[in-house]
């Protein structure tokens, strides 16, 4: 037991030792990014503020001249000057609130003042697709504290794309409160988008495919701007499209953020706002999921299907941060990304498997890497690959929304195999002993009641038959369940062996804990083979 622990706190050393490397390293790369950022930042506003200045003062003497062909010439080159400073100042802010740097401003403030100045900054620009815009503000929305410059950006960021993509259409802008948020809906009658489309959508520079980009223009950078904003401000952005129909996108953030724990100070980051309101969500009911993804579809998606599923999510958009919600609120289970900023999602494995209780909650690897067998080896439940199918994302919040009991025996003769099958059925809330063959295994069913037996066919001392023989012999008040996992290929002769004295068969060849487990739970709700 002394070796143990000793070893568990070597581990434990080295992965704290790794992480503040990562953490070092992060924060010089960091550092470098954003001297950069600056001087870049210096070197491309001097000539923009030049261009935009004289090309203003061209337009007034052209006017005066009344040279029109000239006059629309300067009006292309200041228009696009301006568009290439929009640009740029996107940019910047993205990189800001990648790197923890976007403050937020806390203040209090009238959302319908807003709404008005949102007003007169949208008409124009819906008047020059000949657009009808209409702005509804609930008059009893009340006051807000949070931050208004980022709210009316997210706003004019959804707006302006409404413009954008429809033409002799209508613009809806619909301001209300909802308990303690304040949700904004804005809708148009424009193109719409496919469900492949949307999957595409908050991600850095991607708009829906690259005929939007062409035939529109743009960025794409806006809605990941506005995402990630309002993330910042407690909140969520969702979008509803029909393709050819219009789109829906809708903003709900925090009316005080002051009541979650935000106080005159201003909010560093993101991070730190989504702390904030992780202790009001751990405080309820309901589990826990802990979603660690850097891509804001993909986040988007799966919080949107937690939700759905009952569950109270919290976010990470880096390893590093994503370690801390772990420590500090034991979620009921994690969904991971391997490819993430800072410390990625391998150190993230890493951590987890190190520390005892964090081991015990069920993680499930989400990413693009096909690499299953090293990432269930790693110690994660189970492996996903991207694009994921939302019915399993579904039934992996199904299977974890509860914790269930009883004894499980697991009768395996590969450590490896053994420990991983204990992992999975562990995390689920039963518990279980492990006997290397069938000997040890009789001995075990003397000594304590199990619910169900889990055994390969292939055993050093004696096959399986053998074990399930005699397990049939028992009362049957006493005698427990039969799961064979077996890579064995079975003949008839072995079919018939088995038939009557099993509930269950399952393949060996890719069984993750997950799966696994999800077999013993439908066992157990169903009572027999599936």
């Amino acid at each position: 037991m002394l070796e143990r622990l000793e070893q568990g706190n070597v581990a434990l050393s080295q992965s704290a030792q790794a992480l503040r490397e990562a953490r070092d390293a992060a924060e010089e790369a960091n550092v470098a990014k954003s001297q950069f950022l600056a001087n870049m930042s210096h070197e491309l506003r001097t000539p923009l503020n030049a261009i935009i200045g004289y090309a203003e003062v061209l337009r007034e003497e052209l006017d005066i001249l009344e040279l029109k062909r000239s006059l629309e010439d300067v009006e292309w080159i200041h228009t696009s000057a301006h568009q290439l400073l929009g640009l740029i100042n996107s940019i910047l802010d993205l990189s800001k609130i990648e790197a923890g740097r976007m403050g937020i401003d806390l203040h209090e403030f009238s959302p319908l003042s807003v709404m008005q100045e949102i007003e007169g900054m949208l008409a124009p620009i819906a008047a020059q697709r000949n657009n009808t815009l209409q702005i509804v503000t609930d008059p009893d929305i009340g006051e807000a504290y949070s931050d208004a410059t980022k709210l009316r950006q997210c706003l004019l960021n959804l707006g302006a794309n409404a413009c954008k993509f429809t033409e002799n259409g209508q613009i809806f802008i619909l301001a209300r409160a909802d308990g303690e948020d304040l949700v904004f809906s804005v809708s148009d009658t424009g193109i719409g988008m496919t469900a492949s489309q949307m999957n595409r959508l908050f991600q850095p520079f991607v708009q829906a495919d690259a005929s939007t980009t062409r035939r529109y223009g743009g960025t794409g950078l806006g809605l990941t701007i506005t995402w990630r904003f309002a993330h910042m401000l407690g909140g969520t952005v969702e979008v509803d499209s029909v393709e050819g129909a219009g789109t829906t996108f809708t903003l709900r953030i925090r009316a005080n953020l002051r009541e979650y724990g935000a106080g005159e100070d201003d909010i560093p980051n993101a991070v730190q706002t989504e702390a904030v309101l992780d202790n009001r969500l751990r405080s309820t009911a309901k589990p826990l999921a802990l979603i660690i993804e850097d891509q804001p579809s993909a986040l988007q998606l799966m919080t949107r299907l937690a939700q759905r599923a009952n569950f109270e999510t919290i976010c990470a958009e880096e390893g590093e941060t994503g370690l801390q919600l772990a420590y500090q609120h034991r979620p009921d289970m994690i969904l991971l990304d391997l490819t993430l900023p800072r410390v990625n999602g391998w150190q993230v494995l890493e951590a987890l498997q190190a520390d005892p209780e964090l081991r015990s909650i069920p993680t499930v690897v989400v990413t693009v890497d096909d690499d299953r067998s090293r990432t269930i080896e790693a110690g994660a439940a189970d492996h996903l690959v991207k694009p994921i199918d939302h019915g399993e994302l579904n039934d992996i919040f199904v299977q974890y929304s509860q914790k269930h009991d009883g004894a499980i025996l697991i009768v395996e003769d590969d450590p490896g195999t053994a420990n991983l099958y204990a992992r999975g059925l562990n995390q689920m809330g039963y518990t279980t002993q492990v006997a290397s063959g069938g000997g040890e295994a009789m001995r075990l069913l003397q000594q304590g009641t199990f619910a169900l037996i889990i055994t390969d066919l292939r055993m050093p001392d004696g096959d399986g038959f053998s074990l399930i023989d005699r397990v049939a012999e028992m009362p049957e008040e006493q005698r427990p369940k039969i799961m064979v996992v077996t890579g064995k290929v079975l003949n008839e002769e072995d079919g018939k062996a088995l038939t009557g004295k099993v509930v269950r068969l399952i393949p060996k060849n890719g069984l993750s804990p997950r799966k696994l487990g999800r077999n013993v739970q439908n066992l157990e709700a169903h009572g027999n083979a599936a």
